[in-house]
């Protein structure tokens, strides 16, 4: 059955469980098996309890066919181990303890205990639900205390260890035929509930944690999807360490935006291959000084590319780290070639609230920040083309990056979509 708390882990915590389910039915048929043959060794007046037994080992044997599968069902292996309990019970209470004198049955409680139980209820551990257990150790308490009875209640005056003292004796008490020892009783199936109580818990607490390592694993497989082809693998490693969420969620983030400069152009001039690798070269050229400083590359735009700092992982100085990023990305245009190639860059960027989380359908999803935000920064990075500048920077990113050096201050500017002008910062 799947459980409320199981989420993304539920399916591979259940094929865990079956496997250990299937695993006990095997056991269990070994065992009921040696079981059975064992007192046809010694007396063929046994052999409806070993028949019983090869029975019982069967119709483990055979649900174990169909565990997991679409015929399966938890009624079964309820009924199962309460079965092997009953059978138990009823072997302490109709199984003679010796067959050449007539000894009292409920010397069977001298001579045997309640141990004989906790193979069962090592067996329901392995199912992996708390709930079986339980149902197991109730029942073997239950059926214990029911066997007692059964084999104590025709007794006239059964004797306890309260009787101890005149006229009994400690050896004329514990070898009078009505000595029964209740309390010995007692304390065995306290000692079983107890022991009940700490396997349920401790199979819970262990669901729990495979279930959460499930889900840090699922979320650490999830980021390496989404960014591991976008991002270097030190900054996936961060991404999946710091539990950043992928979720929907409101955030102030520091955007850039860049853009190569006459890349229609040159790519005309240019065979497909030449172009790809460059642009190649580029991104991962870009990626690794963002990486450096805490961005995510989060949207190719053609040869444009969206670089969010704070968002998903944060990033306490992102307007600075991306005011950084951009400083040094123009140093490495001014000084390196991308295939062979010199190209000229564009760059906008801005502070403010965005919007970040996985977007798309069922079947395919990105991580996305979209806003006002991400559209002034790409605002600001076309209206370089009108100022003759290469970096274009808001007022708001200047300010939380606290270092306006080397920019020069435009003014106010339209922005196509924004209603307000927005003061802006510009460098060559």
């Amino acid at each position: 059955m799947k459980s409320r708390d199981e989420g993304a882990g539920g399916e591979r915590l259940r094929q865990a469980a079956n496997q250990g389910l299937r695993l006990a039915m095997l056991g269990r048929g070994l065992a009921l098996t040696l079981a059975a043959l064992w007192p046809l060794i010694f007396s063929t007046q046994a052999i409806l309890v070993s028949i019983l037994m090869l029975l019982s080992a069967l119709a483990g044997l055979g649900y174990r066919r169909i565990v997991g599968s679409e015929y399966d069902h938890a009624i079964y292996r309820y009924l199962i181990f309460t079965t092997d309990i009953l059978m138990v019970g009823a072997i302490f209470v109709l199984l003679p303890l010796s067959l050449s004198e007539d000894v009292p049955q409920h010397f069977t409680f001298r001579a045997y205990g309640i141990h004989y139980f906790l193979p069962i209820l090592g067996a329901a551990a392995l199912s992996l639900s708390p709930r079986l257990i339980l149902w197991c150790g109730g029942a073997i308490v239950a059926t214990w205390a029911a066997a007692y009875y059964w084999i104590t209640a025709p007794l006239e005056q059964p004797l306890q260890w309260s009787d101890l003292g005149a006229p009994y004796s400690y050896s004329d008490l514990l070898l009078n035929p009505d000595f029964v020892n209740t309390g010995g009783r007692v304390e065995e199936s306290l000692a079983i509930l107890i022991l009940t109580a700490l396997m349920a818990f401790a199979v819970h607490r262990a669901r729990r944690v495979v279930i959460l390592w499930i889900r840090s694993e699922t979320g650490r497989q999830r980021i390496t999807g989404l960014f591991g082809r976008f991002a270097p693998p030190e900054v996936v490693a961060r991404l999946a360490e710091s539990g950043a969420t992928l979720e929907p969620a409101k955030r102030e983030a520091t955007v850039l935006f860049t853009d190569i400069a006459g890349f229609t152009t040159l790519s005309e001039s240019r065979t497909p291959d030449v172009v790809l690798a460059l642009l190649n070269a580029y991104f991962e050229r870009i990626g690794a000084i963002a990486a450096q400083r805490g961005g995510v590359i989060v949207n190719f735009h053609g040869d444009g590319l969206l670089i969010a700092f704070n968002a998903p992982a944060d990033v306490p100085d992102h307007a600075a780290a991306a005011l950084d990023t951009a400083n040094a990305i123009l140093s490495a245009i001014d000084t390196e070639s991308f295939n062979g190639e010199r190209i000229s860059v564009r760059i906008g960027i801005h502070t403010g609230e965005v919007i970040a989380g996985l977007a798309g359908s069922r079947e395919r999803q990105t991580y996305t920040v979209y806003g006002d935000t991400v559209n002034v920064a790409a605002r600001l990075e076309e209206l370089n083309k009108k100022h003759g500048t290469r970096l274009m920077v808001s007022a708001e990113a200047a300010k939380a990056a606290g270092d306006t050096s080397g920019l020069q201050d435009l003014g106010e500017v339209a922005v196509r979509g924004h209603a307000a002008g927005v003061r802006v910062f510009g460098g060559a």
